[in-house]
């Protein structure tokens, strides 16, 4: 019987060889990096290929087992804040009783500005554990108790609850001064809204070996439609969730419905799966999504979140109108003809309040607040 063999790598435009892969990689490490030559020669500039580890290990024994706990390491060239927190999750020492439930929500709200939402059970556990209940506006979940879960609680803040925390400086004071806690996920997001690096380049570095660990060819995994692109978006991840590390880099844009845009992100997941994950990443996110892999020295601007948030809101937006658009425009054409004038169409129609799609932290639903180099919207 046949072995069967290893399917190709899906692209559109993949590298003849590992040699034009590398030389890919170059190109746009200069174009992007600007990086001098090393001599004052003129020679060609050739970036770092994987030399430099990214991770330090330390051997530990329970008298059991011994094993490899591994700690992200930063790369210093890169600033502080050329990424953004994610998605965050800990856990901490918890009494489970409702004046600790009440205490830890008076901790933790100031570090959201007061916007975490009311605070609602769930009425199911959450990863594990048996009670959990979530902070409405934020979608923060706090979650104690069982026998296996050893005093602790849990707490898992997506992105739309990292949008809000004003301060992560509060962040790490309250996770190591006051909760004692231990950091079990953080990921780190960088967006490139004009695609320079893109998932086709990511697929070329793969194939060029750039994400490899001492000679070893990391996982991937590729999903979406890469034979033939249509506009729904495609993603590569890089690594395995259960080792504790995975790289994604997906098209961002196409998954928020805009078929034509080139918004790409780069996004390192951890866990603590033996990996220590220090209060740090909080601190200097940038330096640590780029000290992940060595070929991602050119994660160099400073990140915003502002411009994150507004990006997603226009996406949404424009989706919303076109939908609107297919759904209701023949009959806005009768109501208008009915009614006599547009304010009257939309006196019959409007009512209070954001479509869900839309209800997202800290953006100005305005003209100038969604276009500011725009006076109105045409």
């Amino acid at each position: 019987m046949e072995t069967p063999s290893k399917p190709k790598l899906q692209s559109t435009n993949l590298p003849a060889s590992v040699e034009e892969a590398q030389m890919r990689y170059a190109c746009a490490a200069t174009e992007t990096a600007a990086i001098p030559p090393s001599g004052n020669t003129g020679g060609k500039f050739t970036p770092p290929l994987p030399l430099r580890p990214t991770e330090t290990y330390e051997i530990t024994s329970n008298g059991y087992r011994i094993k490899a706990i591994a700690t992200p390491m930063r790369d210093e060239n890169v600033p502080d804040n050329a990424a953004l927190t994610d998605y965050l999750c800990f856990t901490f020492q918890f009494a489970g009783t409702p004046e600790a439930v009440s205490d830890f929500f008076k901790r933790i709200s100031p570090i959201f500005n007061g916007q975490l939402g009311s605070l609602k059970s769930r009425n199911k556990g959450f990863e594990g554990y048996e009670t959990s209940f979530q902070f409405e506006t934020s979608g923060v979940v706090l979650a104690y108790g069982g026998i296996h879960q050893r005093g602790t609680a849990y707490v898992s803040i997506p992105g739309q609850g990292c949008a809000l925390v004003a301060d992560w400086g509060q962040m790490v004071d309250l996770l190591q001064n006051i909760l004692d806690a231990k950091i079990t996920r953080w990921d780190g997001a960088y967006d490139d809204y004009l695609g320079v690096h893109n998932v086709d380049i990511a697929l070329e570095w793969y194939q060029a070996g750039l994400f490899g660990t001492g000679g070893n060819r990391t996982k991937l995994c590729q999903i979406g439609n890469w034979f033939e692109p249509d506009g729904t978006g495609r993603t590569i991840n890089i690594g395995k969730r259960e080792n504790g590390k995975v790289l994604r880099i997906y098209e961002k844009g196409k998954q928020l419905k805009n078929p034509d845009s080139p918004w790409t992100r780069w996004e390192i997941e951890l866990r603590s799966k033996d990996r220590y994950i220090p209060f740090d990443v909080l601190l200097t996110p940038g330096k640590y999504l780029a000290g992940s892999y060595n070929c991602l020295h050119w994660v160099h601007e400073e990140a915003c979140r502002i411009r994150t948030t507004r990006e997603t809101a226009i996406i949404g937006y424009e989706h919303l109108v076109a939908c609107a658009r297919i759904a209701y425009g023949p009959l806005l054409t009768v109501m208008l003809a009915i009614e006599g004038s547009a304010e009257a169409v939309i006196k019959r129609l409007a009512t209070p309040g954001h479509p869900r799609r839309l209800d997202l932290a800290n953006v100005d639903l305005s003209a100038e607040g969604l276009y500011p180099k725009k006076k109105g919207i045409s």
